[in-house]
């Protein structure tokens, strides 16, 4: 599989791409975050999207489910 990258500037652009992934591969997948600055990233972007949608099953502070 190739590596896909995309720029996302907040949570909802995010989780557009997530659920739009998600209905057109029909099976499970993992996304990882690379950024500079990693955990500033993931702690915001897990913040945003606990305020955006109530779908998302946390398992921990940096892995989730949808």
């Amino acid at each position: 599989m190739s590596d896909l990258i995309i720029q996302f500037r907040d949570a909802k652009k995010f989780l557009e791409f997530i659920y739009k992934a998600k209905e057109s591969v029909n099976k499970d997948f993992d996304v990882m975050l690379e950024a500079k600055k990693k955990d500033i990233t993931l702690n915001t972007l897990v913040k945003d999207l606990k305020h955006i949608t109530k779908d998302i099953k946390f398992i921990d502070n940096s892995t989730f489910e949808i």
